[in-house]
């Protein structure tokens, strides 16, 4: 979701994926370019990565690099995501 009070491209996304079986498999979507207006939701489908077994413990870092188009100023919003793999 576009939290921002502007307009952003989407850029990238990069997503590195550890688990009890993985010692980091990062997988990217680039050259998005999606415009998002302040409060709009988009999906993004990253396919082709490695990923733990169903069962296991998994941790994902991503990474969402974004352009502030009233400021033309490129960001980087990190979080993690971690938990169990399920079916």
């Amino acid at each position: 979701m576009n939290n921002a009070r502007d307009k952003v491209k989407l850029n990238q996304v990069n997503v590195t994926v550890f688990g009890e079986s993985l010692s980091g498999e990062t997988c990217n979507r680039n050259n998005i370019g999606k415009d998002l207006v302040p409060g709009e939701n988009y999906t993004i489908n990253i396919t082709g990565c490695a990923i733990p077994a169903i069962g296991e413990l998994y941790k994902a870092d991503m990474q969402i690099v974004y352009t502030n188009l009233k400021s033309n100023i490129s960001h980087n919003s990190v979080g993690e995501c971690h938990g169990r793999v399920e079916n």
